[in-house]
């Protein structure tokens, strides 16, 4: 029995450790062992399917000779495509040709801003020749903006009548409308 409780008490050890990555492959094969005979009792016995696997791969241990395939891989000289390949005419042309149309595009540009007319540039223009029609189209302008502004102002007052019942439920002490006196 107390061999038995040792076990169990080693098992939940190295299942700690396999969780932490710290099991090596001689620990894991007593796992599988353990679990693969049976004797798992009720709290081992959800880890079970995880160590009893019928396919579980082996861990293939490499061989005397993996660091030297290492070393010789980190130490081999990569070729790369472009060293292969010898930079010839070409590559020069095009590399010219990418220079000459660089240069087209920038002597374009300069021609098109020189060309440009003043007055299509202009942002505003003069075009009322009567000062009476320009005063008139202003004065209609302003009055457009001042009705809009008075039904702006006449929503804030709608909206300002709809939040005092909400005032009224919190309660607030100072809040009194009749006392305020707001002109919106």
């Amino acid at each position: 029995m107390k061999n038995e409780n040792m076990d169990t008490q080693e098992i939940k050890r190295l299942i700690e450790l396999y969780f932490e990555c710290g099991t090596d492959v001689r620990q894991e094969r007593m796992l599988r062992d353990y679990f693969s005979s049976g004797h798992a009792d009720g709290e081992l016995k959800r880890y079970e399917a995880l160590f009893s696997r019928s396919d579980y791969d082996e861990a293939s241990v490499p061989g005397d000779d993996f660091d030297m395939k290492i070393l010789e891989m980190i130490q081999r000289p990569q070729v790369t495509e472009n060293a292969k390949r010898p930079v010839g005419r070409t590559m020069k042309f095009v590399r010219i040709a990418s220079m000459a149309a660089c240069l087209a595009i920038l002597v374009t540009v300069g021609i098109k801003r020189d060309n440009v007319n003043p007055e299509e540039c202009m942002l505003c223009a003069d075009t009322f020749s009567n000062p009476h029609e320009a005063l008139n189209e202003i004065e209609s302008v302003f009055s457009m903006m001042a009705s809009r502004m008075q039904d702006g102002s006449e929503m804030i007052r709608h909206g300002a009548g709809l939040t005092e019942p909400v005032m009224d439920v919190f309660n607030i002490p100072g809040y009194n409308d009749r006392q305020c006196n707001r002109n919106i």
